[in-house]
């Protein structure tokens, strides 16, 4: 878990930098199953960062229609 800290702005639509939700991340069980999602998304017309190596595994980031960051995470332990 890892915790960011935003300073509170003042709209009432989302705006990912107020207090709150920052982001959700699902994990994945392999590489290529983590691949095939990517493969998904882009078939699906959603942005998404590409499949990004971490020196923990590697993570495709991208967002649901209401702006929050999401992310897929494959760790290679």
């Amino acid at each position: 878990m890892g915790l960011v800290e935003h300073r509170p702005g003042g709209s009432e639509a989302f705006d990912p930098t107020t207090l709150g939700l920052d982001h959700v991340a699902f994990t994945i069980r392999s590489r290529d199953e983590l691949e095939e999602w990517s493969a998904q998304l882009s078939a699906s017309g959603i942005e998404h960062s590409g499949v990004i190596d971490v020196p923990p595994g590697a993570i495709p980031n991208f967002k649901d229609p209401d702006g929050i960051a999401l992310a897929l995470t494959w760790d290679r332990s």
